[in-house]
């Protein structure tokens, strides 16, 4: 590919969580608050609807993670207790014939936002804060809340963000991950058997690669696919240089989820869409 060209490939949509705050997510707030977390993520924009932010409508929420309202409304109130989101701006919900069209709440991500710290929810106890962010595809994010279980969920947000991370988003320490159920629980607050069953779940579909299998006392270590330890904003200059950081990979497994929604309901502008929605904030 010529320069020119690359020059020319819009980048594509990812988010750049803080490690710090990500691996507080996966340990201290439930499944549904750490699902409404990561669309939020996927969702934010700086400048589309005219101040940094992310529009969620709870409609379309509940039907990616498969949840119900009552849900999406808790997830949402438990980030906003812990500081993690501020409204931005609130949505309307105009009544009768001829009202005016109703919009969405466009939530704040301080965290985002240049200058602002990061929400110091609780970690693991005894583990190191991770410096930097994880860089994840927009749409992997989606992919993973549509397919994935709550404890799923939990453990590979909590192995992606266990370890430091460079100023682009990669993995400091290359090193296979420890992905022993004890390790597990650990990180997340699971219980040991939920934490097998989820990291088994997650090798399963390709999200973990086993390196080693357990022994004795030692034990199993896998590697996160590639998706998930690098993100380049110009997916055809990584293929270029060799990388594979594509998470296409996923619907083509054997092993692909049944229960995920069309791709066409993971689409960025859909999700973002609050006239779509219902009225739904």
């Amino acid at each position: 590919m010529n320069r020119d060209k690359r020059l020319r490939t819009p980048p594509a949509p990812f988010a750049s969580i803080p490690a710090r705050l990500l691996a507080g997510a996966a340990f201290a707030l439930d499944p549904a608050a750490l699902t409404m977390l990561l669309l939020l993520e996927a969702a934010y924009h700086p400048t589309r609807h005219g101040m940094p932010g992310a529009v969620v409508p709870h409609a379309i929420a509940a039907k990616i993670a498969r949840v119900s309202s009552k849900t999406v409304v808790a997830g949402f109130r438990r980030l906003q207790k812990e500081g993690v989101i501020a409204v931005g701006r609130a949505g309307t919900h105009p009544r009768g014939q001829g009202g005016a069209n109703p919009t969405a709440t466009i939530w704040r991500l301080p965290h985002r936002e240049g200058g602002q710290g990061v929400p110091h929810l609780p970690l693991a106890h005894g583990m190191e804060a991770p410096a930097g962010s994880v860089r994840l595809a927009a749409g992997l994010i989606r992919h993973d809340v549509a397919a994935l279980s709550g404890r799923e969920l939990a453990v590979l947000m909590a192995l992606a963000a266990s370890r430091h991370r460079t100023s682009r988003g990669e993995m400091m320490d290359s090193s296979p991950l420890n992905v022993g159920a004890a390790h597990a629980a650990w990180l997340t607050g699971l219980p040991r058997s939920s934490a097998a069953i989820a990291v088994q779940g997650l090798l399963n579909t390709g999200r973990l690669i086993l390196a080693q299998k357990s022994e004795g006392r030692r034990a199993a270590t896998a590697r996160l696919a590639s998706a998930y330890l690098r993100h380049d904003r110009r997916p055809e200059a990584a293929a270029e240089e060799g990388m594979v950081t594509s998470w296409s990979f996923l619907a083509g497994r054997k092993t692909a989820e049944k229960h995920c929604p069309p791709l066409s309901l993971l689409d960025t502008t859909d999700v973002a869409s609050s006239r779509e929605s219902g009225g739904t904030p």
